[in-house]
């Protein structure tokens, strides 16, 4: 199924959203940390719009205000009062969408209900997926890989947008899966469906 087809995509409730004035990390950046781990198991090398929150560019903010802000199983008055911050300071917006409308959290014995996912402005448009574990952690590009891990990722190579996710949901849940084997301790991954607004879009390097 390809991004373009939303056939299975019938009710989103909003697993995270995040806002920052910050510019998104590069696969390039990713690909050129001097590690024996791959912390970006994809070819792509332009910008990643990831949900993740601590792999965007805090050296690179238009503006130095603060820190990206992430809200995990955010209310509806938080998506709100996000989406309404970021048209006046045309920040980063990316919201994470998921089919179901139940979260775990990170404590065992608590689940959060999500909220919908409201009509959002043409601005927004869709970046791809993203696969998080329960805090928001991305498993595309913040978990290291070993050189059996990506011997084994080429067998069935990722296919990814331009934005730096990847393009299909069954392609997502397959990877998600993997990551889950690859790093249990961060066990279960799931894909997000990602939509992201900015003053611009990101352009490729």
């Amino acid at each position: 199924m390809s991004l373009r087809e939303t056939e299975e995509m019938s009710a989103e409730y909003i697993l995270a959203i995040l806002e920052t004035d910050c510019r998104p990390v590069t696969g390039k950046q990713l690909h050129d940390r001097n590690s024996d781990y791959r912390f970006y198991p994809a070819k792509h090398s332009g910008e990643i719009l990831t949900i993740d929150a601590m792999l965007w560019d805090e050296s690179k903010r238009h503006t130095i205000k603060r820190k990206p802000l992430l809200s995990m199983w955010p209310s509806t008055q938080i998506v709100s009062e996000c989406l309404n911050r970021s048209v006046v300071a045309r920040n980063w917006v990316l919201i994470a969408v998921t089919q179901s409308n139940v979260a775990q959290t990170i404590d065992p014995d608590t689940s959060m209900t999500l909220s919908p996912l409201p009509e959002l402005s043409k601005n927004f448009f869709e970046v791809g997926y993203d696969v998080v574990d329960i805090s928001g952690l991305s498993a595309l590009a913040n978990i290291g890989y070993t050189t059996q891990d990506i011997l084994q990722l080429a067998l069935n190579p990722l296919r990814v947008t331009a934005h730096g996710l990847i393009a299909d949901l069954q392609d997502a849940k397959k990877f998600a899966e993997f990551a889950s084997n690859a790093a249990a301790e961060h066990a279960p991954f799931s894909p997000v469906r990602v939509l992201a607004t900015a003053a611009n879009e990101p352009k490729e390097q």
